[in-house]
């Protein structure tokens, strides 16, 4: 057997459930141990690893479903999603998908969304503050056209159920349980070193989102019937918050490298 096919045929193995009668053609065995346990001793840690991963993860998926249902969870999420790099950190990123989608449940599915968006707002980039006085030179003429760039350890989450709210409910221990619908829009990010979640308004949220894509701010206030009014508040909380990194105007960027 080629040294590509022995590699795909003991990786396909390790994905099983149970023992692969196969993979006792894999290894040599032992005095103590026979091929077959020799490739199970990697089987069963890739899923012991690979779970425990996820747990750490997503606590608070685990806190709803109970541990053993989590646990198949788990099993059926690895195999649709095999591993795909060397990194742990990257092996649940489609769990929220696949709670959408193969499990058909949606408030799973924010609640993996959200506990993943910390994860990402942890380890994102850092950005420099907007510095106000970066942007003072800035006319009425100049900001229909400005574009305003986000800090990338922002996810914008427009929720249908209070995803947030039982995942800080889970960390303070208490008890957590399926609960009524609860819209919200959320901006998980990262300031100073710590992770927030913000509740933002409907409208000022649908900015956020077109702002996100690359919209200019007088195409991104057309999502709001409010926005010509509220603007110039929304964007001195969003400042103020670490929202923003940059802001482009037309030939030149000013952030607080600005300064």
């Amino acid at each position: 057997m080629k040294l590509a096919e022995l590699q795909k045929t003991l990786a396909l193995s390790l994905l099983q459930r149970e023992p692969n009668p196969v993979a006792a053609t894999l290894a040599s065995g032992s005095a103590r141990l026979s091929p077959l346990e020799q490739v199970e001793i990697y089987r069963e840690q890739f899923w012991l690893r690979h779970i425990a991963c996820l747990t750490e993860d997503f606590p608070t998926v685990r806190a709803l479903t109970g541990d053993a249902a989590f646990d198949a969870l788990c099993r059926s999420y690895l195999e649709a999603f095999p591993p795909a790099h060397f990194m742990l950190r990257e092996l649940g990123r489609n769990f929220a998908e696949f709670l959408a989608r193969a499990q058909g449940d949606a408030l799973l599915a924010e609640v993996a969304r959200v506990e993943w968006a910390f994860i990402d707002a942890f380890d994102a980039a850092e950005a420099p503050a907007l510095d106000p006085a970066a942007i003072a030179a800035a006319t009425d003429d100049d900001w229909p056209l400005s574009r305003i760039r986000l800090h990338p350890s922002i996810t914008l989450l427009d929720l249908s159920w209070p995803a947030d709210a039982l995942r800080e409910e889970h960390a303070r221990g208490e008890p957590v349980s399926r609960p009524e619908r609860s819209p919200r829009r959320l901006v998980v990010h990262r300031r100073a070193r710590q992770l927030y979640a913000e509740h933002e308004p409907e409208s000022a949220f649908a900015v956020l989102v077109a702002l996100a894509a690359g919209a200019t701010l007088e195409a991104a206030c057309a999502h709001a019937s409010d926005a010509e009014d509220k603007i110039g508040e929304w964007f001195s909380r969003w400042a103020a918050l670490g929202y923003v990194a940059a802001v482009t105007f037309p030939e030149r960027e000013l952030t607080a490298a600005s300064r």
